[in-house]
């Protein structure tokens, strides 16, 4: 007995049907991994900038402590007698002081004309301001000079505290008084 093929060039058992779009739950999915891996990316690029401008802090702080350190390798002496506003006694003898224009002046006035730091229109402020030397979050470098000559400064307490062996000590407080200090010296 022969069997009759029912299935005919025109019927739909013939040709399988073919999917010509994605279903709804494939696209959310699609829509959910894609925004996934842009979360992800975004938090990786934004630590990154943060961890840029911490080592942007941090140069600048060295640069500042060496500019220092040049003055008072030059004079033989920092300059205690000069009008730093305000200054605040540091730990022991130790002299403290903010990085505003002033004091930023005081860095370069010298008998033989020497520019010790020179600042760029972007360091001077986070908004444009000249007003002094500031790290991108708008605060102003701390500066503690060894004003006794002993080779330590004892650093306060949001600067991280404790007893360094140094002549210049340089910080900034980073993205707020919680988190992080960029220190150097």
């Amino acid at each position: 007995m022969q069997t009759q093929d029912t299935t005919s060039a025109f019927s739909p058992a013939a040709h399988p049907a073919r999917r010509r779009a994605f279903t709804l739950i494939e696209m959310l999915a699609a829509i959910t991994i894609i925004c996934l891996l842009i979360g992800v990316a975004v938090s990786a690029f934004a630590a990154a900038r943060t961890a840029a401008w911490k080592n942007k802090a941090r140069a600048t702080a060295r640069q500042l402590a060496a500019a220092w350190n040049l003055r008072l390798q030059a004079d033989a002496r920092f300059p205690i007698d000069a009008p730093i506003t305000p200054p605040y006694p540091g730990g022991s003898s130790d002299w403290s002081f903010d990085s505003t224009a002033n004091n930023m002046s005081v860095l370069n006035s010298n008998a033989n004309n020497v520019v010790y730091f020179e600042q760029n229109t972007t360091e001077q402020s986070a908004n444009g301001a000249v007003n002094g030397l500031r790290d991108h979050w708008g605060n102003f470098y701390h500066v503690i000079l060894d004003a006794n000559y002993d080779g330590q400064i004892t650093l306060p307490s949001n600067a991280g505290g404790g007893l360094i062996q140094a002549n210049v000590v340089v910080w900034s407080t980073g993205p707020g008084p919680t988190k992080d200090v960029v220190i150097a010296w």
